[in-house]
C-alpha cells in the first residue's frame, strides 16, 4: 500500500525545506517510539534538483521517502506500509508534524496559477487519487491546451504522475499537435512513459 502526501510549504524556500526536513525527522523518531524500525535516512538524490531522503523499516515491510524536487517547486512524501491500517497510522504521524495540502486546497491553487509555469499542475498530480478525477482531468488538460510552453510541458507531465490511462488520448493529441521541437519532444516521451506505466499494471 501507497500513499502520497504533499506538503503546503514549497522545495524553493530553503528554510521550508530545512523545516519540513527537520519535522520529517521528528516524525520518524516518533514511529519508532510507536514500535516501527526505521533506519536511515539515505541520501537517494538522482540529481542536482532532487532531493531524496528515505528512510526503511525492514521487520515491518514499510518505507518512507521525502522528495524536494526544486525544478517543480513541490515537497511530497511517499509512504508505503503492508497494511492500509499501519499506513494510516504513519499518516497520521507526519499529519502531526507537517502541513499537508489538501486535495481541495492542490485543485484551487491549480485553478489560480498564474506565474505560468504549471508548477502548481506538478503539485496538484503528486496529490491526485488512484482512480481519475474528472475535475483534476480537465485542469490537466487545460494546461495542455496553455499558451505558455512551459505549462503545456508540466501539464504532460503532470498525467505521467497520475498514471491515468484515461488521459492517453489528450497527451497524444497534444504531442501531435505542438509546434514546439522541444516541447513535442518532451510530450512524446511523458506518452511513451504513461503507456510503460500502464501496460505494467
Amino acid at each position: 500500500m501507497k500513499s502520497v502526501l504533499v506538503l503546503d510549504a514549497t522545495a524553493k524556500n530553503t528554510r521550508a525545506y530545512t523545516d519540513a526536513t527537520l519535522s520529517v525527522r521528528r516524525a520518524v523518531r516518533e514511529l519508532n517510539k510507536l514500535g516501527s524500525s526505521f533506519d536511515g535516512p539515505v541520501d537517494n538524490a538522482p540529481n542536482e534538483s532532487t532531493q531524496i531522503l528515505v528512510w526503511t523499516d525492514d521487520s515491518h515491510g514499510a518505507t518512507v521517502r521525502f522528495f524536494a524536487d526544486l525544478e517543480n517547486d513541490v515537497m511530497y512524501l511517499q509512504n508505503e506500509a503492508p497494511t492500509p491500517e499501519e499506513l494510516a497510522g504513519m499518516e497520521k504521524v507526519f499529519r502531526g508534524h507537517l502541513s499537508i495540502a489538501t486535495l481541495d486546497e492542490l485543485k484551487h491553487d491549480a485553478a489560480l496559477e498564474r506565474d505560468d509555469t504549471g508548477h502548481s499542475l506538478v503539485r496538484l498530480a503528486f496529490g491526485a487519487p488512484m482512480d481519475i478525477d474528472d475535475e483534476i482531468a480537465t485542469q490537466l488538460k487545460n494546461g495542455l491546451r496553455s499558451k505558455d510552453t512551459l505549462v503545456r510541458r508540466n501539464a504532460g507531465f503532470a498525467m505521467v504522475i497520475t498514471t491515468w490511462p484515461e488521459l492517453t488520448p489528450d497527451l497524444a493529441s497534444a504531442a501531435k499537435v505542438e509546434e514546439y521541437p522541444e516541447v513535442k519532444a518532451l510530450l512524446t516521451r511523458y506518452l511513451e512513459v504513461l503507456g510503460r506505466v500502464n501496460r505494467r499494471s
